[in-house]
């Protein structure tokens, strides 16, 4: 269950990539985003990923075609920090590489880019 305030989050993320919240869609042309799934808000939220930054790193990333659970997706990475987009263009989760403390603490956590 998401708190309030992430769900402010989860639509200001949306909203700020390009679409109307209350349709849950985004897009952004070339590298594609026409909408983001529901886990790919709440980890974004969790993870201390912004908008600004799921954009850049669709943008600027190296992209990676890859065979995912539920069919193709596209691994955009940048700086260590990974957003997955599947064929429909959805958002499907993002993630990093930043290994947190011993007891998993941070792990995933956004790693600020330069």
């Amino acid at each position: 269950m998401l708190h309030e305030s992430g769900k402010q989050g989860v639509k200001s993320l949306i909203c700020r990539a390009g679409a109307s919240a209350a349709k849950g869609g985004a897009k952004v042309v070339g590298n594609t985003i026409k909408g983001f799934k529901g886990h790919a808000a709440q980890q974004a939220v969790t993870r201390g990923f912004k908008s600004a930054d799921i954009l850049k790193v669709v943008r600027e990333g190296k992209a990676v075609q890859a065979a995912g659970r539920y069919g193709p997706q596209t691994r955009y990475t940048l700086g260590g920090n990974t957003v997955v987009v599947n064929a429909k263009g959805q958002v499907v989760t993002v993630f990093s590489n930043a290994p947190g403390t011993a007891k998993g603490l941070g792990k995933g956590f956004f790693i600020p880019l330069k």
